[in-house]
Formats: structure tokens, C-alpha cells, sequence
């Protein structure tokens, strides 16, 4: 057996389901990005949504959440390949299962656990946090964009996109609590458009507007606003 045999055997036994929870803890999150106990809790809220398939050849779904997120940690399928993940897996097949637990992921990890709306405890133990460690009074999370990296788009959109530091972009907006929960992700728009644009269009904007008119006061994202001259 040549070492490219045995490399190939080593990228295998990485993603079968008896042998990926054996890894190290400090390997396992160095490889997912995540601990065991998350691996474990997100395996078990996809487990249920993925698509049955009574194949010899189907893919178990340990396998699946490990080629996701190993997909998502290492930027890509090519760079996954020459790091130990999927490279028993087909490119086409490899695009299945992202785009697949992608899907579960939107429908329902994020609908169940990224939430905007707070109870009134969640929301007093918020401004006591910021109150606490800045002295700011009234505030319910932290607000910033970042723009993501992304290919050209082609030349028709590519406009669209081109983020004034000279690349490619989508602007996303992202809110917080005290905690660095995520509170709420928009990732709609391209890197063309400034921040206060992506605010104007969200859901976020119309949320905090509507408890203004209803009443609500002090309340308060806390963020940098930045102008272009």
C-alpha cells in the first residue's frame, strides 16, 4: 500500500460514524469548530428533518453533520479534501449534504434558537449587563455589519456587490445580547449597500419601530455609525 493509500484510509475512518466522536476533544473542535456536546445536540435536532434513505450507500447522518461542519470550519470542498474530511465523499455528493443540512439549519435550528423578540426577563437581564459593565442605560444588544468575502458574482451584478475596501460582498447585519447570543442575522444584501441601508430594509428595523410606536421606551441598540464623505 503506497502512502496516498493510506492517507485516504486515514480522511475515512475521520468521518465514520464508530470512530469521528473517538477523536481527542481538542482535535474534534480543531476539525468542527464546535465541542463534542454541541456535535451531539445538533445531530440530534437534524437527525429528524434529514431524508431517509434505506440505501446501503446512503450516507449516515453522523456523517453528514461532520461533512457540514467540517465543510463550514474549513472554508470549502477543495480545502476540506486536503484537511482530512470528506474526501470519501464525491464533489456532487459532498454539495448534497451541505446544501441539505444548510436547509435544516435555516428552517430549524436558527428558526428555534436566533430569535429577536425577548421576555421581559431576558430583556431587564440584558440592560442590567450593559448598564453594569458601561454604564449605558436601556440596552437590549449590540448592532454592527460585516462584509463577507465572496466571488464575483459575474458582470452583470458584480456592481452590486463591490465592497468599497475592493472586493466582492455581502453586507450582513448581525445583533447580539450581553451574552454574544445571536439575536438576529440578515444576510440578504450586496456589499454595495451601506449599513444604514441594510438597517432601513430589515425585519430588525420594523421590530424596534413598532414597540416605539406601542409605547416602548428606553430601549436601545448599542452600534457604530459610520459616514462616508
Amino acid at each position: 500500500m503506497n502512502r496516498g493509500d493510506g492517507n485516504i484510509n486515514l480522511f475515512r475512518q475521520l468521518l465514520d460514524a464508530t470512530n469521528v466522536l473517538e477523536l481527542p476533544e481538542e482535535r474534534f473542535i480543531a476539525n468542527f469548530r464546535v465541542s463534542k456536546d454541541v456535535f451531539l445536540m445538533l445531530l440530534g435536532e437534524m437527525e429528524p428533518q434529514m431524508k431517509r434513505n434505506t440505501r446501503s450507500s446512503s450516507v449516515p447522518p453522523i456523517v453528514k453533520v461532520s461533512t457540514f461542519l467540517k465543510f463550514l470550519a474549513s472554508g470549502g470542498y477543495q480545502f476540506c479534501v486536503g484537511n482530512e474530511s470528506v474526501s470519501y465523499m464525491s464533489k456532487a455528493k459532498v454539495s448534497e449534504v451541505v446544501s441539505e443540512c444548510l436547509n435544516i439549519v435555516e428552517q430549524h435550528i436558527c428558526a428555534k434558537w436566533i430569535r429577536l423578540q425577548k421576555t421581559l426577563g431576558e430583556e431587564d437581564e440584558c440592560k442590567q449587563s450593559f448598564f453594569n459593565s458601561a454604564g449605558v442605560p436601556g440596552v437590549v444588544g449590540c448592532i454592527d455589519g460585516s462584509h463577507v468575502r465572496i466571488k464575483s458574482p459575474g458582470q452583470q451584478q458584480q456592481h452590486l456587490y463591490y465592497y468599497r475596501k475592493g472586493y466582492y460582498s455581502i453586507n450582513v447585519m448581525v445583533i447580539c445580547d450581553h451574552n454574544m447570543v445571536i439575536n438576529y442575522v440578515d444576510a440578504r444584501h450586496p456589499g454595495a449597500n451601506h449599513d444604514a441601508f441594510v438597517w432601513d430594509q430589515s425585519d430588525a428595523h420594523d421590530h424596534f419601530k413598532n414597540n416605539f410606536i406601542r409605547g416602548k421606551r428606553n430601549t436601545w441598540l448599542l452600534g457604530i455609525y459610520s459616514c462616508l464623505f
